[in-house]
Protein backbone atom coordinates (compact mmCIF):
# COMPACT_ATOMS: atom_id res chain seq x y z
CA UNK A 1 0.00 0.00 0.00
CA UNK A 2 2.54 2.42 -1.11
CA UNK A 3 4.67 1.94 1.96
CA UNK A 4 1.70 3.06 4.21
CA UNK A 5 1.05 0.82 7.60
CA UNK A 6 -2.41 0.92 7.20
CA UNK A 7 -5.19 1.74 4.91
CA UNK A 8 -5.14 4.82 3.62
CA UNK A 9 -5.17 7.43 1.29
CA UNK A 10 -1.69 8.18 1.50
CA UNK A 11 -2.61 12.27 1.40
CA UNK A 12 0.67 14.33 1.82
CA UNK A 13 -0.36 17.46 3.72
CA UNK A 14 -0.51 19.82 0.85
CA UNK A 15 -2.71 17.17 -1.02
CA UNK A 16 -5.07 17.19 1.77
CA UNK A 17 -5.19 20.55 2.40
CA UNK A 18 -5.65 21.38 -2.14
CA UNK A 19 -8.70 18.19 -1.63
CA UNK A 20 -10.51 19.36 1.18
CA UNK A 21 -10.45 22.86 0.46
CA UNK A 22 -11.10 23.09 -2.91
CA UNK A 23 -12.65 20.00 -3.81
CA UNK A 24 -14.97 18.18 -0.99
CA UNK A 25 -16.23 21.73 0.67
CA UNK A 26 -17.65 23.04 -2.27
CA UNK A 27 -19.24 19.80 -3.28
CA UNK A 28 -20.18 18.94 0.34
CA UNK A 29 -21.89 22.30 0.87
CA UNK A 30 -23.49 22.49 -2.19
CA UNK A 31 -24.96 18.52 -2.06
CA UNK A 32 -25.30 18.77 1.10
CA UNK A 33 -25.58 22.13 2.91
CA UNK A 34 -25.57 22.50 6.71
CA UNK A 35 -23.29 19.68 6.72
CA UNK A 36 -20.05 19.81 8.97
CA UNK A 37 -16.48 18.75 8.86
CA UNK A 38 -13.91 16.99 11.27
CA UNK A 39 -10.34 18.11 9.92
CA UNK A 40 -7.47 15.37 10.30
CA UNK A 41 -8.85 12.42 11.88
CA UNK A 42 -5.28 10.87 12.74
CA UNK A 43 -2.74 10.53 16.15
CA UNK A 44 -2.11 13.67 17.61
CA UNK A 45 1.64 13.73 16.90
CA UNK A 46 0.80 15.65 13.81
CA UNK A 47 -2.81 17.17 14.10
CA UNK A 48 -1.17 20.35 15.04
CA UNK A 49 0.44 21.10 11.22
CA UNK A 50 -2.29 18.97 9.74
CA UNK A 51 -5.50 21.28 11.73
CA UNK A 52 -3.02 24.45 10.66
CA UNK A 53 -2.81 23.88 7.35
CA UNK A 54 -6.63 23.17 6.69
CA UNK A 55 -7.77 25.88 8.72
CA UNK A 56 -5.08 28.27 6.92
CA UNK A 57 -8.01 28.19 4.47
CA UNK A 58 -10.58 30.47 6.02
CA UNK A 59 -13.91 29.31 3.97
CA UNK A 60 -12.88 25.44 5.04
CA UNK A 61 -12.17 26.82 8.75
CA UNK A 62 -15.56 28.38 8.99
CA UNK A 63 -17.14 25.29 7.28
CA UNK A 64 -15.24 22.63 9.91
CA UNK A 65 -17.00 22.15 13.23
CA UNK A 66 -13.52 21.38 14.65
CA UNK A 67 -10.78 18.37 14.32
CA UNK A 68 -10.74 14.62 15.17
CA UNK A 69 -7.74 12.44 16.70
CA UNK A 70 -7.26 9.20 17.68
CA UNK A 71 -5.24 8.40 20.59
CA UNK A 72 -2.41 6.39 19.69
CA UNK A 73 0.69 8.22 20.46
CA UNK A 74 2.64 8.65 23.46
CA UNK A 75 1.21 10.74 25.88
CA UNK A 76 3.75 13.58 26.06
CA UNK A 77 2.81 13.81 22.63
CA UNK A 78 -0.70 14.01 22.95
CA UNK A 79 -0.90 16.76 25.51
CA UNK A 80 1.27 19.19 24.27
CA UNK A 81 -0.12 18.83 20.53
CA UNK A 82 -3.51 18.78 21.19
CA UNK A 83 -3.35 22.25 23.53
CA UNK A 84 -1.14 23.76 21.52
CA UNK A 85 -4.04 23.02 18.61
CA UNK A 86 -6.29 23.93 20.64
CA UNK A 87 -4.86 27.52 21.61
CA UNK A 88 -4.65 28.10 18.28
CA UNK A 89 -8.26 27.50 17.42
CA UNK A 90 -9.75 27.56 20.70
CA UNK A 91 -13.61 28.16 18.51
CA UNK A 92 -12.99 24.78 17.21
CA UNK A 93 -13.37 21.77 19.70
CA UNK A 94 -11.41 18.54 19.05
CA UNK A 95 -13.16 15.32 19.35
CA UNK A 96 -11.82 12.35 20.04
CA UNK A 97 -13.22 9.52 17.11
CA UNK A 98 -10.77 6.65 17.64
CA UNK A 99 -9.13 4.47 20.45
CA UNK A 100 -8.69 0.89 21.26
CA UNK A 101 -7.12 -1.27 23.52
CA UNK A 102 -5.42 -3.29 20.71
CA UNK A 103 -3.89 -5.97 22.95
CA UNK A 104 -6.17 -8.61 24.52
CA UNK A 105 -8.58 -8.60 21.37
CA UNK A 106 -9.94 -11.71 22.44
CA UNK A 107 -10.45 -11.30 25.71
CA UNK A 108 -9.64 -14.87 27.70
CA UNK A 109 -11.03 -14.48 30.63
CA UNK A 110 -13.38 -11.53 32.66
CA UNK A 111 -10.44 -10.15 34.48
CA UNK A 112 -9.25 -8.88 31.37
CA UNK A 113 -12.25 -6.55 30.42
CA UNK A 114 -11.37 -4.96 33.67
CA UNK A 115 -7.70 -4.34 32.72
CA UNK A 116 -9.13 -2.40 29.07
CA UNK A 117 -11.54 -0.14 30.82
CA UNK A 118 -8.71 0.68 33.07
CA UNK A 119 -6.76 1.43 30.44
CA UNK A 120 -9.69 3.31 28.37
CA UNK A 121 -9.56 5.45 31.88
CA UNK A 122 -6.08 6.71 31.55
CA UNK A 123 -5.82 7.46 28.01
CA UNK A 124 -9.14 9.38 28.21
CA UNK A 125 -8.08 11.31 30.95
CA UNK A 126 -4.39 11.80 29.43
CA UNK A 127 -6.34 13.12 26.16
CA UNK A 128 -8.48 15.50 28.43
CA UNK A 129 -5.95 16.80 30.10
Amino acid sequence: AHGHMWDCCGYTLQNYTDFVSNHLRPVMQADHPGLRFLAFDHNPDAIEAWVNATFADAATKEWAFGSAVHWYSAPAQRGAALNRTHASHPDKPILHTEGCVCRNIFFQNQSDWWTAGETYVRISRALSS
